[in-house]
Formats: structure tokens, sequence, C-alpha cells
């Protein structure tokens, strides 16, 4: 299976600085949307994690590891879901999974529209 890369439309959505924090949180527009994003990194098991919240904090995804290539809102169903799709991009292109240093240096989160998603060709479906 191949693993999906950005395309013309998608958006990557950055922390608001690099930051060597095990913890950082930000707010984002989604769609139509701004919604509370924040990331973990565990020490015990070696994975970033992502939560989403509204702007009235009320959770929509909690600790969801993040994994290179895969949909990270494919088996959420709550209430004020985004639109689109979240997904984890190896810019090296090796398919590795983010470690503790490699968000704004290897590896990015990156948006997509519905819109976008739609137009897609099938190498570039996120799963």
């Amino acid at each position: 299976m191949s693993v999906p890369h950005a395309i013309a439309g998608d958006i990557a959505l950055e922390a608001p600085r690099r930051t060597p924090l095990a913890v950082f949180a930000w707010v984002s527009r989604l769609g139509s949307d701004r919604y509370r994003l924040r990331m973990h990194w565990s020490d015990r098991t070696r994975v970033w994690t992502l939560s989403i919240r509204t702007l009235a904090d009320d959770p929509i995804v909690d600790g969801v590891q993040c994994v290179t290539g895969v949909d990270l809102l494919g088996d959420v169903v709550a209430d004020g879901r985004p639109p689109g799709q979240l997904w984890i991009e190896d810019t090296t292109r090796r398919e590795a999974d983010p470690g503790r240093s490699s968000f704004r240096s290897t590896h990015r989160l990156l948006y997509r529209s519905t819109e976008v998603a739609a137009a897609a060709t099938s190498e570039d479906v996120v799963r």
C-alpha cells in the first residue's frame, strides 16, 4: 500500500513555534470551524498522540496515536468532528512514524478538506 503525500490544497498544521516540549497546543481552522489541537509525546510508549476539542472545550478525539499516512479522524464518530482528513506525512518519504523531535523537521500534520479529498487520485488517497 502506498502512503499518501501532500497534494495541492492540503494544509500543513504547525505548532506555534519549534518547541522541544513533550506537549504543545494551538488553535487551527479545519474546514469552516476552529479547533483546539494538542499533541503529546509519551516517553513510555515513544509515540505522539493527538487530541482535538472544539473552542468550547468539547472533546472530539482524545489521544489518537500519530501514525504516518493514516487518516487520524477516520474512525472518529463525534458531534463536531472536523470535515476532511488529518494525517502525518514523513517528508523524507521513508514512511517512518514521527519520533520525539520529528515535527517541523521531517514530519508534519496535514489537513485535507473534503473537496480536496474528493479530487485526489487513487495514489493520493489517505486511508
